[in-house]
């Protein structure tokens, strides 16, 4: 995967455990500042959950398995990006985000683009979890797999940390939680200017309080 030179040079990456309101700053991302942002929308064969939307998805029975896309798998489904996207928003001066959290995905688009990952943390005890899991509509393995990812979320974060560029904390309100992804997005894209240079410092907006159970709804994946 080679990557021309573009007008912009910036692609972010949203990484977090699920339920860390990673799809919120997407969505925040696609629709603020669309100008500016675009998304990237994921291939994959797995079937559709009550809160996924067509504007992150592409839902086929074959995933790519070719040059114009970079793919893995995921507790026994399989996702793909397409390069050409990617391509295509950075030729036309906008910032790609997509969600990826995936190690290895992360470390091969590192060879080919300047990449800013975004690790997205929010604290949600084991009863939390599986209330989202419901609304989600994620059973079997997969949600076998999501609960093993909350066990280790901060054991995983430890190891990766040195891969992470900034950190949103989710543990107030949406509004808090965009705000974050505004200013680290200003602070870690401006052109020319090395993501080391940009003080990839954790933000948390000052007046952030609990989120009540009606707000916590709002904050998922």
């Amino acid at each position: 995967m080679t990557a021309t030179k573009a007008a912009c040079d910036r692609l972010i990456l949203l990484d977090g455990a699920t339920g860390s309101g990673k799809s919120t700053v997407l969505e925040h991302a696609r629709h603020h500042d669309s100008g500016r942002f675009g998304v990237v929308r994921k291939v994959t064969d797995r079937p559709r959950r009550l809160s996924d939307n067509d504007w992150e998805f592409e839902f086929r029975q074959e995933v790519p398995d070719d040059g114009d896309h970079v793919r893995w798998s995921s507790v026994g489904w399989q996702y793909a990006l397409p390069t050409a996207t990617i391509e295509g928003l950075l030729h036309a001066g906008r910032i790609p985000v997509v969600i990826c959290t995936d190690p290895s995905v992360i470390a091969l688009l590192r060879e080919a683009y300047t990449v800013v990952v975004v690790y997205v943390y929010r604290p949600l005890t084991p009863d939390e979890l599986e209330r989202l899991l419901v609304l989600r509509g994620t059973v079997g393995p997969d949600a076998a797999a999501r609960r093993l990812e909350h066990h280790a979320v901060v054991r995983d974060y430890a190891g990766r940390i040195a891969e992470i560029d900034a950190v949103l904390l989710n543990i107030g309100t949406t509004a808090d939680l965009t705000d974050q992804f505004d200013q680290v997005a200003r602070a870690l894209t401006v052109p020319g200017r090395s993501v080391d240079q940009a003080a990839p410092m954790p933000y948390q907006r000052r007046g952030a309080r609990d989120v009540g159970d009606a707000e916590a709804d709002q904050l998922v994946e």
